[in-house]
């Protein structure tokens, strides 16, 4: 289950990363999206994150293709190596205005 709540959508700040045992969780801001990849604005600093096929999507968009620009996002997933995140889910919690 992924650490948003309907509680935290208006209390939360805009980004955060946290790192629990091997999962990260990450919320932010979409900036930006490629053909497999969003680009998250994430407490002051940009973050790649990777999507699969495998990628789930919930709340507000919950699919790869609604998602936007300015979409609020949580993410978690895997580091890789290059300091990208390999996303397993993703969570719209809004848009930012």
């Amino acid at each position: 289950m992924l650490p948003a709540q309907a509680s935290d959508r208006d209390a939360a700040p805009v980004g955060r990363m946290t790192v629990e045992g091997s999962d990260i969780n990450c919320r932010g801001v979409v900036v930006a999206r490629g053909p497999n990849l969003i680009v998250v604005l994430d407490t002051g600093e940009t973050r790649i994150i990777i999507i699969s096929a495998t990628t789930r999507f919930h709340g507000f968009r919950a699919s790869w293709a609604a998602l936007q620009a300015n979409d609020r996002v949580v993410i978690v997933g895997q580091a890789n190596g290059d300091g990208t995140v390999a996303a397993r889910e993703v969570q719209v919690i809004g848009v930012s205005r």
